[in-house]
């Protein structure tokens, strides 16, 4: 039998049987008794609520809340039968005597119960009867024997709560599950960045499930207000189901999984994502799941459990490829995939301008119905002229396999269809918010065609046949021995781009050089691994032209293996010297540094130990010392070497010349002030690495930079291939589609300003590249060292404002073919 049966019985019989006797009706029963059920049945509400989103509780709050309603419970039972015991047996002890002033009033009760429960006992109130001594002494029982194991449980919850352990409570919102090593607050930082960006009313919640116990400053950080409502974190590996269940996976609208870069063996740690990727899958298989890998080839594993993977090092590796081709395109496409902190004061004018272009994001759009029909370079130069947006590409819907083709730029032949959608480059969420709102009648009111046709030359330049060579101009004796063809460096066609490659593998003895005194022009690697056969596969993709393919130097203290023989043997033009960067005799004699066209300091981090953050602090030590020893070399004899850098930690940036605080500091002194601290807006924008001159002008990248590519994903799916479009890598889908439909596919690259454009506001730029050129041109990069402009490095402009004057020696990125650059 049930404590509730008997508690039933307790108080319900007796008013059936009393019913029955004479007067039975004014003897007391204590019904107070059932308030014991209370607990028990919150209990079970809670357990049983659990199982919906809208009434969830953490484990914290559960337990809060029983020890609450125990607390009244039993004080509640303990007034009762207190006041019940003395009243009624202390006027059975006085034969009858009844006078009210000898009744003990409910709030000395009270009083008594209070004081007892907590042990102290003033004794100015006591029982009087021997049932109220029995209730006192189980009442001291209660609160030594029950009390403290409630209480236990309730701070053992919260100091779980606090080191990551409970559960999340879902409040309805959507929310995202992100899984991996959440160690630094800067880590914590990225992720809030790429979710909230500038708004703060952003309704998406985070849950973060850390692997390892969350620090102080982590846990003090997401308890600040502009965070507290947004993130949860808690400790957990991935693979227990407990640990799924607790952050409510099955509910999540996704799913992310991050490698830890740090990780100091990069195959184990894939290894050991792929794994949690299959638990994800098994515990929620409806959610979309992203991850990151630290090693191509890795999401082979993956491909069938994950909606979308990128792997770190070939972005890192694509990225600084790109900036050897194209300066500051890295720092470009990075911007575009990022939101931006915004400041009061950005101090110099390039900054000023710098911010404004950071300020621009990429996001993807569906047709209006009144823009089907229009070709893609009308509509193109509408958006720009009405809402300065870049209309750069479309992901073209393809009938015949039922699914939409990222495209940039196909051209004004191309006529937009209804269920294409466009890719555009917004200057504010306020600008994408007005063209959704665009109605017919105001399209209409600013839409001229017949204008615009007649600046338009419609840019009928013969398309390029997909057979034909971009590096065409280049001699064929040179060149006869290419192919295209797909290196086999990560397992997979699917995962690399179409290269040019040598017919044959190039032998040992033909790719090493002793010294490059002889070399010039070429692109120098620094680096401690050969493990950079992604870096130059972009730098021999099909998309490039003839002026773009330079030859590569890899200059390392130690010699390759085999296999890192083999990845790089099958690419043109690709060599290879022992000597050690860190050495500036080896950087002249063995590498050429001086007759290198750029420098890149490339994979010189050192392993981490595991269990030394230490050293995690100088992981980096290697890559900043070959930064500035490149850097002082030329800079004391005026000459500006192009070096672009590579670092794990994205706060060492700020170690890398020239450093923003040298240069406020020289600028204070110079105007004969003594050197203050910065004001706190102004300290805030000098530690922000975004807005260093070495990041403004594309000369680092960092792998916390390129992370938010995945997380962007999320927001909008395309954004992976809408990046591997950009840097022109073309893979062997995407070539079958471009020939299905029969279009040229372009990639973003860099033209000097034409000379009828200098001087001249950047609208006209634009119109004249559009028009004139088919180009789409979605910013600049500022060459000039400017005192007006207080720059010390050259720095890129995403889409700039219409009146910038464009000068002379600016460099311009535009969407565009090889046709149209021949």
């Amino acid at each position: 039998m049930s404590v509730s049966i008997v508690i039933d019985l307790i108080t319900s019989v007796p008013f059936l049987v009393l019913a029955l006797i004479p007067n039975g009706t004014v003897i007391y029963v204590p019904y107070f008794l059932r308030s014991i059920m209370i607990v028990p049945r919150l209990e079970s509400a809670l357990h049983y609520g659990g199982q919906y989103r809208t009434f969830n509780v953490s484990a914290y709050k559960e337990k809060l809340a029983i020890l609450a309603t125990a607390i009244t419970v039993i004080i509640y039972l303990g007034v009762c039968s207190f006041e019940f015991f003395e009243n009624r047996f202390a006027l059975s002890v006085a034969q009858g005597i009844s006078e009210v002033s000898g009744l003990i009033q409910p709030m000395h009760v009270l009083y008594f119960v209070m004081i007892t429960m907590s042990t102290v006992g003033y004794g100015d109130v006591t029982p009087k009867t021997i049932p109220g001594q029995v209730l006192v002494v189980i009442m001291i029982l209660v609160a030594i024997i029950v009390l403290p194991g409630l209480i236990n449980d309730v701070t053992e919850n919260f100091r779980l709560q606090n080191s990551g352990g409970g559960a999340f409570t879902n409040d309805g919102r959507p929310f995202v599950v992100i899984c991996g090593v959440f160690n630094t607050v800067g880590k914590v930082k990225d992720i809030a960045q790429a979710f909230l960006g500038a708004d703060s009313d952003n309704r998406t919640r985070v849950v973060l499930l850390s692997r390892f116990k969350p620090n102080a400053a982590v846990r003090l950080f997401l308890k600040s207000p502009l965070y507290r409502r947004h993130f949860t974190i808690l400790h957990g590996s991935g693979l227990d189901t407990d640990d799924l269940e607790r952050v409510q996976l099955r509910h999540a609208s996704a799913a992310f999984i991050l490698a830890d870069a740090a990780a100091p063996d990069p195959q184990m740690e894939d290894e050991h994502n792929t794994v949690r990727a299959w638990a994800f899958d098994d515990e929620a298989p409806h959610v979309q799941l992203y991850i990151d890998n630290l090693l191509p080839g890795t999401n082979i594993l993956q491909e069938k459990t994950t909606t979308a993977g990128v792997c770190l090092q070939d972005l890192r590796q694509t990225f600084l490829a790109l900036s050897c081709m194209y300066r500051g395109i890295g720092t470009l496409i990075i911007n575009l995939l990022q939101s931006t902190n915004t400041y009061a004061d950005y101090g110099d004018p390039w900054r000023i301008a710098y911010a404004d272009g950071r300020s621009n994001q990429f996001c993807d759009m569906r047709l209006h119905s009144f823009f089907v029909g229009l070709s893609f370079t009308e509509l193109a130069l509408y958006l720009y002229e009405e809402f300065q947006m870049v209309l750069f590409g479309l992901q073209i819907f393809v009938e015949a396999r039922g699914v939409h083709h990222v495209t940039l730029n196909p051209g004004a032949s191309y006529r937009l269809g209804s269920d294409d959608l466009l890719l555009l480059i917004a200057p504010s969420r306020h600008d994408v918010s007005d063209l959704a709102n665009l109605t017919k009648d105001q399209f209409d009111r600013t839409f001229v065609k017949a204008q615009l046709a007649s600046r338009l030359n419609m840019c009928q330049r013969p398309q390029p046949n997909s057979s034909e060579s971009s590096l065409s101009s280049i001699s064929e004796s040179r060149f006869a021995m290419y192919v295209k063809g797909y290196p086999t460096i990560a397992g997979s066609h699917s995962s690399v781009p179409q290269c040019y490659l040598l017919r044959y593998p190039a032998a040992s003895k033909d790719m090493f050089v002793k010294d490059a005194s002889h070399m010039s022009g070429h692109i120098l690697v620094c680096t401690l691994s050969f493990d950079v056969a992604r870096f130059v596969c972009t730098l021999r993709t099909t998309s490039l032209i003839a002026k773009d393919v330079k030859p590569i130097l890899i200059l390392s203290p130690k010699l390759p293996t085999k296999k890192d023989l083999a990845a790089l043997a099958v690419f043109p033009e690709v060599y290879y010297a022992q000597g050690d960067a860190r050495n500036r005799a080896d950087l002249e004699t063995i590498g050429n540094v001086r007759g290198a066209d750029k420098v890149v300091v490339l994979k010189m981090r050192r392993q981490v130990d595991a269990h030394g953050s230490d050293q995690e602090d100088f992981s980096d030590s290697s890559s900043i010392m070959v930064s500035h020893l490149v850097y002082d070399m030329f800079h004391r004899e005026g000459i500006r070497k192009f070096l672009i850098v590579e670092l794990g930690r994205r706060t060492n940036i700020k170690f890398l010349r020239p450093t923003v605080k040298h240069d406020v500091a020289k600028r204070t002194l110079q105007r004969g002030n003594q050197p203050r601290a910065p004001p706190a807006e102004v300290a805030a924008l000098l530690h922000d690495p975004y807005f260093t001159p070495v990041y403004a002008g594309g000369r680092v990248i960092s792998s916390s930079m390129v992370e938010p590519i995945l997380f962007q994903t999320f927001h909008t799916p395309c954004t992976i291939d809408v990046f591997h479009a950009l840097c022109g890598e073309r893979f062997k889908t995407d070539l079958e589609l471009d020939e299905l439909m029969d279009i040229a596919p372009a990639g973003l690259c860099q033209i000097a300003v034409p000379a009828l454009a200098v001087d001249r506001p950047y609208a006209f730029l634009f119109q004249i590249l559009a028009t004139e050129y088919g180009v789409i041109p979605i910013g600049l990069l500022r060459e000039s060292i400017d005192p007006a402009w207080g720059n010390k490095l050259p720095f890129v402009i995403t889409n700039p404002v219409r009146s910038l004057l464009v000068k002379r020696d600016d460099l311009v990125f535009v969407i565009a073919s090889p046709s149209n650059l021949a």
